[in-house]
């Protein structure tokens, strides 16, 4: 799950960070809506201003995601801000369909 996780928004992430040719091109909208309508807030102090793609981005990436029974909790600090916050499985896949989505669509686009 980590490693599908990092491929579908670390990866990406990296990309439009570091190369001008993915820069603004691949589209997370969609995904982001789907994580934020699908997330259970345990922790903030972020306020109301927090992405959650950039959330669970970065809890990937400092491996700080946990599997307790059927949800993934990721937990994110950053810059003394926290947050942390929980989804199920089967909205994870939802998420991860819309990662895909958008990163075949700018493949697609670009072929």
């Amino acid at each position: 799950m980590v490693s599908t996780l990092y491929l579908f928004l670390v990866l990406p992430h990296e990309w439009q960070k570091n190369s001008k040719e993915f820069k603004g091109k691949i589209d997370l909208s969609l995904a982001e809506k789907a994580l934020k309508d699908s997330t259970c807030v345990h922790e903030t102090n972020r306020g109301d201003s927090y992405e959650f793609l950039d959330r669970l981005r970065n809890a990937v990436s400092h491996g700080h995601v946990t599997l307790q029974g059927n949800k993934v909790f990721y937990k994110d600090n950053f810059d003394n801000k926290t947050f942390t916050g929980s989804i199920s499985l089967s909205d994870l896949g939802k998420v991860l369909q819309e990662l895909n989505k958008a990163i075949a669509q700018y493949v697609h686009c670009e072929m």
